[in-house]
């Protein structure tokens, strides 16, 4: 049975991001979702480097195609509006600390706290 999380929007988001080689930590509502919070968050908020954030918006332009794609950027925060959910990106030097988890065969960086 699949986690009751992968029904959320967000959670879905982060999962095609990553099935489409954007590597970020998950940060905010959503990491406090998937860390067992019932609260449903509003949007998708990720903590990346300036490169990792090059590569998420390159894969946010493959689900995305048309003129409205996010251009890749290499500074931040940033946000894109998805039919999924608002994406918000926080560009940063470190990373906060994070761990593995996985969903349905994709592993998700999820911040610790």
């Amino acid at each position: 049975m699949a986690s009751p999380s992968i029904q959320v929007r967000q959670v879905q988001l982060a999962l095609l991001l990553t099935e489409a080689a954007a590597a970020f930590v998950i940060v905010g509502g959503t990491a406090r979702l998937l860390r067992g919070d019932r609260h449903t968050p509003s949007d998708l908020d990720v903590a990346a480097t300036s490169d990792q954030s090059v590569r998420l918006s390159i894969a946010l332009r493959a689900l995305s195609p048309g003129p409205r794609a996010p251009q890749p950027k290499k500074v931040g925060p940033w946000r894109v509006i998805t039919s999924w959910s608002p994406l918000d990106v926080f560009v940063e030097d470190d990373l906060p600390a994070w761990h593995t988890i996985e969903i349905d065969g994709t592993r998700l960086w999820v911040a610790d706290e």
